[in-house]
């Protein structure tokens, strides 16, 4: 689990860390998430191809189309803590 959530936050801080000054983004740290996940504030959504998703997630993780969500596919609490992310190959 802790690998996990390592992993998930490495990615997070990676891509957030150059907006997060001038935007609304977040960034945690891994154990932050790790706690938010274990407590169930946080909603996490991976974002990799469904193939990669199956064969390795973050726990609790839910596969997300990055393409083709709607609103409909995340919660209703406008307020909840949602986590994205994906692997970056470029």
């Amino acid at each position: 689990m802790k690998f996990a959530a390592a992993l998930a936050a490495a990615f997070l801080t990676a891509a957030l860390a150059a907006r997060a000054e001038d935007s609304q983004w977040t960034v945690i740290e891994v154990d932050e998430l790790d706690q938010a996940i274990r407590s169930g504030d946080a909603l996490v959504y991976d974002t990799n191809p469904r193939s990669v998703w199956e064969k390795r997630r973050v726990t609790s993780a839910t596969w997300l189309d990055a393409r083709k969500f709607t609103k409909d596919d995340l919660p209703k609490d406008t307020g909840a803590m949602l986590v994205f992310y994906c692997m970056n190959e470029h």
